[in-house]
């Protein structure tokens, strides 16, 4: 069973008022009488908060030049961030409008631009994406820019991933990186001693064989993979608003994933689960009440924080 988490990011910018889109030739769109009225008066000429300026975006998604920043808006709109709690907040109708048509506006233009693109017959990761996809495989941590290891990623037409641009040293290169990097992850059992490597489905029947699953709780956490936004430094940075959470046995009642995320892994869309409820929910499989307090001197300390057990997981 997995459980996602949601935190609500404490980044808040203003929306808010008189719009003069850049980008002439472009017909009016369904969405703009919603940023007139609660976007450009804080992101537009008179001022410009969050060094944002709605009305100089462009609006050619074909190109997608600014598709990030239109993305980034709809994500503050749509988690209630923007406009700010000082201004007038627009009705759940209008969000749901502006938020669809953005959204398809957006999504049309991918679309366009992956069908113009040719194809590319090689490809490959650069140093930054070999570096995080290691990390997220095998949980090793390998520094691709120390002396000797991989080459400086190579630029052919402003791209630095096309793998037709890879020379014999490049391949050579990559082997030996593969080599250290599987060294790392299983590391040669020592002369005389059995290796054992332990699965945690093997584990989990094995247990189930002896009776003694509904004894046990077999907890696993991890991030919930990486974003699809590239971070300055050229790779993916880590989640913030969901986790990949796993509990087996303990006697809990299970059916498979419990939590769902929208297509980017940035909102919770059905049955978010705070870190306290997660707590709480372990607590529970293994007889703890949650709702006790520890104590640190004569100041109570809350075991989960006043989470609350799942209860789907317990019926």
């Amino acid at each position: 069973m997995t459980f996602w988490f949601r935190f609500r990011s404490s980044f808040a910018a203003a929306l808010t008022a008189s719009l003069a889109f850049a980008g002439a030739g472009f017909a009016a769109e369904p969405y703009d009488t919603f940023l007139e009225t609660h976007c450009i008066k804080c992101h537009g000429p008179e001022k410009e908060k969050g060094d944002l300026r709605i009305d100089q975006l462009s609006r050619d998604f074909k190109v997608g030049a600014d598709t990030h920043h239109w993305a980034e808006v709809i994500e503050q709109v749509n988690s209630g961030e923007m406009p700010p709690k000082k201004e007038k907040k627009p009705a759940q109708e209008e969000i749901a409008a502006f938020v669809t048509s953005l959204d398809a506006r957006i999504k049309e233009g991918r679309a366009a631009r992956m069908a113009a693109r040719p194809a590319v017959a090689h490809y490959r990761l650069s140093r930054k994406e070999y570096q995080n996809t290691v990390y997220d495989l095998l949980g090793v941590r390998y520094d691709p820019a120390k002396p000797g290891e991989l080459n400086e990623d190579t630029l052919w037409h402003g791209f630095e991933r096309i793998g037709s641009e890879l020379s014999p040293s490049h391949v050579d290169r990559y082997y030996r990186a593969a080599e250290l990097v599987l060294e790392r992850a299983f590391p040669a059992a020592a002369a005389g001693e059995a290796r054992k490597l332990c699965k945690t489905g093997a584990e989990i029947r094995d247990l189930e064989a002896k009776k003694l699953l509904d004894k046990t709780l077999i907890v696993i956490t991890t991030e919930f993979g990486r974003p699809p936004e590239f971070d300055s430094g050229g790779g993916h940075c880590h989640q913030g608003s969901a986790f990949t959470c796993v509990l087996a046995g303990g006697g809990l009642r299970h059916c498979g994933a419990w939590g769902e995320t929208d297509e980017l892994s940035k909102e919770i869309v059905a049955n978010p689960v705070s870190v306290p409820d997660f707590f709480a929910t372990i607590c529970a499989a293994l007889g703890v009440d949650y709702r006790k307090n520890l104590y640190d001197g004569d100041r109570p300390v809350p075991i989960t924080d006043q989470g609350s057990p799942i209860a789907a997981r317990f019926a």
